[in-house]
Formats: structure tokens, sequence, C-alpha cells
């Protein structure tokens, strides 16, 4: 998986600044399933995607929905 930053493009602020991309069938799959916690400045990105889901999580996450431009369409905290 590679790593990117998440950053907002008006403000400059970083947001994440260690977003691995979940692009292929497995690690779509597995998600943060392997995970039971995420390290402050971490993220993940699932592409392409059109939801997401959250059994067996093992704790609480904030998902931002994205267009094809990278711009944030939706975002639910505490999923």
């Amino acid at each position: 998986m590679s790593t990117l930053i998440a950053r907002d493009l008006d403000t400059g602020v970083v947001i994440a600044d260690r977003v691995s991309v979940a692009d292929s069938r497995v690690t779509r799959a597995v998600g943060l399933l392997s995970r039971d916690h995420l390290d402050p400045g971490e993220a993940l990105w699932i592409m392409p995607c059109r939801g997401v889901h959250t059994c067996w999580m093992r704790f609480t996450i904030d998902v931002l929905a994205l267009d094809a431009g990278g711009r944030v369409v939706d975002a639910v905290s505490a999923l």
C-alpha cells in the first residue's frame, strides 16, 4: 500500500500525514479489520469505494466521502 498526506487545500492544514491507500480487492476487503485503533495522523483511503461497513470493527471511525476531484462531499463522525 502506498502512503499519502491529506491536506485542506483552502487552509493548507494537514489533516492526516499517514494516509494508506486500499486500492486492491484484498486491501479493500481487509480495510481496518486487522487494527484495533488508528494513531493520530493515520487514515485509510479506500478506492474505488461506494460505501463502507463497520461490521466487526473494534473502534469508531470518521468517514469522509470524496468526489472525483478529491473534494469532501459528505462526512460522518464516530461511525
